[in-house]
């Protein structure tokens, strides 16, 4: 019976065309890595976000990783190098300004959630900030993802 042999992987080879400037900018981004690794680790992060979220912020994740890729290209990489990193920052300032709400911050608890419990009656949007950036670091430290 044909078939593959114990331990060999059962990848799929697909066919991928691509528009030349697309490929250049993989096989930069790709650095040591081949181009087919890069392309699946890129799609697999796609898939990372998750399905309960939801179109806006899957928007947000997609604009970090353009502008972060304009930067490596044309600059350096926004962890390496201060230019980079004010860039990166002022940068997703103006993509989150296009999605901010109207009107004054204040705070709607999810009833399903433990906001309330958590951050009290009247949180700061700082004082929850901080707590929600430290949670998002320490599972980054921990070498998962936030």
């Amino acid at each position: 019976m044909a078939g593959k042999a114990k331990g060999v992987s059962k990848d799929v080879m697909i066919a991928l065309r691509l528009p030349k400037e697309l490929h250049e900018r993989i096989v930069a981004a790709a650095g040591e890595r081949s181009v087919s690794e890069e392309l699946r680790r890129r799609l697999a992060a796609s898939f990372e976000a998750g399905p309960d979220t939801d179109a806006a912020t899957a928007e947000l994740v997609g604009a970090v990783v353009e502008i972060t890729g304009h930067l490596r290209q044309d600059f350096a990489p926004w962890h390496e190098n201060r230019f980079a990193f004010d860039v990166l920052g002022a940068a997703l300032d103006k993509v989150l300004g296009t999605y901010r709400p109207a009107g004054d911050p204040i705070p709607t608890f999810n009833p399903a959630g433990i906001g309330g419990l958590f951050y009290g009656d009247e949180p700061k949007v700082d004082d929850v900030a901080r707590v929600m950036a430290g949670m998002a670091v320490d599972q980054i430290r921990k070498g998962r993802k936030p």
